[in-house]
């Protein structure tokens, strides 16, 4: 693969890792006498709360503008920063695994009430996929020429 296009794939990750921290983590969905209607809280909400740990959100976060500027500086052709890119992936990967641990526990031990159904979302999900694409696309345009 030639490697203006996986650097594109490394940045696509990069962006996808962002913006999965501001997508929904928790759904919640009720049904009642006079009201149906639906919420979900991000990964950037969830952190003021006390549904998941404070710093949950933070990883996945930094690893996306971490890749997003190792993806930058390669192709801007600074190859010594080139590093950057498949370290932001990884660390969007642990980011995302830990919000979804997080969403995980916090769902197993919550009270359920049957007008109210909680489910985790697709949040880190996106954070995940980012951060292997990312990774992918780092590690295999710092190997092509």
């Amino acid at each position: 693969m030639e490697k203006q296009t996986l650097l594109l794939i490394g940045l696509i990750g990069g962006i996808l890792a962002v913006v999965g921290v501001f997508l929904p983590w928790i759904g919640r969905s009720y049904m009642g006498g006079w009201s149906a209607g639906g919420l979900s809280d991000s990964g950037w909400n969830l952190r003021t709360t006390r549904v998941i740990s404070f710093y949950s959100p933070y990883p996945a976060l930094a690893g996306g503008i971490i890749a997003l500027l190792g993806g930058f500086a390669l192709l801007n052709g600074k190859r010594p920063v080139g590093f950057l890119l498949p370290i932001g992936g990884i660390t969007a990967i642990a980011g995302g695994l830990w919000g979804y641990f997080d969403v995980s526990a916090y769902l197993s031990r919550v009270v359920t009430i049957p007008e109210l159904h909680l489910s985790s979302s697709y949040g880190f999900y996106i954070c995940i996929v980012g951060g292997v694409l990312a990774l992918i696309g780092g590690t295999l345009s710092l190997k092509t020429k």
